[in-house]
């Protein structure tokens, strides 16, 4: 397993329906990053409440889900087109929540599944988008930069599997969506390292129910 790209964006306005909005989607390889616990240096994150912070500090894609979109789409795909900033040669059958890629000096350990919104659908510029991504189960996933350091395209990367207890990244992206999720998976979901932002939804739903 190795990186295959590494991508950062700077602030552009996107016209998402009615309104233009600024956004830091569009991504454009690069020959280096430098990962930080805050984030990837350089790279443009308009959106804050939704997206950054050192919970949701890198976006991974691999290679293998590109190649499987370009079947899907009947069309070519460039790293960087879902808005990642780190582009992965391929990763395991199951991606579970605290998993870590080790690339040299750094370490990412993975936190959320990229839930898709209309700026990424008006990137892509494809019919029923949102709903045809969160279908596909290939999600893509959130990181931790828990050791900083730098990353290059060609470096090698050891995983580092999760307990197998935690909950996996396909499992989360099927009860974001779901409307009648059973306690046990949401106290299964909250017991794994999961981003802020996750863990805030998911207690609530919890407390509503039990409440």
């Amino acid at each position: 397993m190795h990186v295959v790209s590494v991508q950062v964006g700077s602030a552009q306005t996107l016209q998402v329906g009615t309104r233009e909005i600024e956004t830091g989607i569009n991504k454009i390889p690069a020959k280096e990053i430098a990962l930080r616990i805050e984030g990837v240096e350089g790279d443009a994150v308009v959106n804050t409440r939704h997206h950054g912070g050192p919970d949701q500090a890198v976006y991974v894609y691999s290679a293998e889900d590109y190649a499987w979109w370009e079947q899907q789409l009947d069309q070519s795909l460039e790293p960087g087109t879902f808005g990642e900033n780190l582009t992965v040669s391929e990763t395991p059958d199951v991606i579970r929540i605290g998993d870590r890629l080790i690339i040299g000096a750094v370490v990412l350990e993975m936190t959320a599944p990229r839930i898709p919104c209309a700026t990424f659908a008006t990137r892509m510029g494809q019919a029923n988008w949102i709903r045809r991504f969160r279908d596909a189960k290939r999600p893509g996933f959130y990181c931790w930069v828990t050791e900083k350091g730098t990353v290059r395209p060609g470096d090698r990367i050891q995983w580092a599997p999760a307990l197998e207890g935690n909950v996996a990244l396909h499992e989360m992206v099927e009860y974001f969506s779901a409307s009648d999720l059973p306690a046990v998976d949401m106290q299964r979901t909250l017991a794994s390292p999961i981003a802020g932002r996750a863990r805030a939804e998911y207690e609530a739903r919890l407390n509503s129910q039990v409440g």
